[in-house]
């Protein structure tokens, strides 16, 4: 009896497919990733944890209507979280800071609030990238 190549190889595949979709446990859970309306703006920040070795936590808040520039408002500001981190200065430099600010637009805005960002950021010659 022969069988073709062809043949060997569609009954192969066939059966790897069919046994693919048995090989889950009926009943287990699936995590389900948050929804944007379980997120906090606080609970994106980094901690501690997070950077590097000597860094102390100096500030951490939320921003509110004071922090935020009238293009800010422009673009849609909602809200947003700040939180430095500071380390003390090593030789001749000076002190080194770590700044996140976490903050949200209107979907609808981000493309243009991501543009304008790269644009003031890289115009900072004191910072890396």
């Amino acid at each position: 009896m022969s069988c073709s190549p062809t043949l060997i190889v569609a009954i192969l595949v066939c059966s790897l497919i069919f046994a693919a979709g048995c090989t889950g446990r009926a009943g287990t859970a699936v995590p389900v990733a948050p929804t944007p309306a379980h997120i906090t703006l606080e609970s994106l920040v980094l901690t501690p944890s997070e950077v590097p070795q000597n860094f102390t936590l100096a500030e951490i808040r939320a921003k509110n209507v004071t922090d935020v520039s009238k293009l800010a408002w422009d673009l849609g500001w909602k809200q947003g979280y700040v939180v430095r981190f500071t380390r003390p200065s090593e030789g001749i430099s000076g002190p080194t800071e770590i700044l996140q600010t976490v903050t949200l637009y209107p979907a609808k805005n981000i493309p243009a609030i991501a543009e304008l960002a790269e644009k003031q950021e890289r115009s900072d010659k004191n910072m890396l990238f």
